[in-house]
């Protein structure tokens, strides 16, 4: 998929997108989720709690989010009997390493992002995505809005798309789990 395409996927499945999700989703897009495993120990404690404390929303159980990558709900796959490990193994296989073309990636999809905000494609403010064109993309992992995180209590974590699709293979031989898209 296309990231334009990515974009009104999402847009499509959480119209109450704003600005920074939109950024956010072209950070992790650009970035994966490397810049958050500095501390192994630190982040697997930080995963568990949001494992344990994960509410139920309607997130698919992994949504694409370009470059190979998805976001993966922590809240489904508990739901079908995933074992937090498997994912916390599958994030920090994505986090190995940053891109080398992560920057030029980023003004990319903030470029693709701009043209579906000016075309009426997606509605959200155009300032925050054009002060980070500004910035030559150089933002810090953006956090979702807080019209986001409480119509969607989003609970997931970034993941290589074929290493998911492998994993829930692997589960669907063994028992009953929901089919992949």
């Amino acid at each position: 998929m296309r990231f334009d395409e990515i974009v009104l996927d999402h847009a499509a499945h959480y119209p109450l997108m704003q600005a920074e999700d939109l950024i956010k989703l072209a950070f992790q897009n650009a970035y994966g989720p490397g810049h958050l495993i500095r501390d192994r120990e630190k982040a697997r404690r930080f995963f568990l709690a949001e494992w344990d404390s994960c509410v139920p929303n309607d997130d698919p159980l992994y949504l694409p989010i370009g470059r190979g990558l998805c976001r993966v709900s922590l809240y489904r796959c508990r739901e079908n009997g995933i074992e937090p490990g498997e994912i916390f193994g599958l994030f920090c296989d994505a986090a190995q390493s940053i891109p080398a073309d992560a920057r030029d990636v980023m003004v990319e999809d903030l470029n693709i992002i701009l043209d579906l905000i000016e075309s009426g494609g997606i509605a959200a403010d155009a300032v925050p995505v054009h002060m980070a064109l500004a910035m030559d993309g150089r933002v810090d992992q953006p956090s979702h809005s807080a019209r986001y995180r409480d119509a969607y209590r989003p609970a997931y974590r970034v993941a290589k798309q074929h290493a998911v699709r492998s994993l829930l293979r692997g589960i669907r031989s063994s028992r009953s789990c929901p089919r992949t898209p």
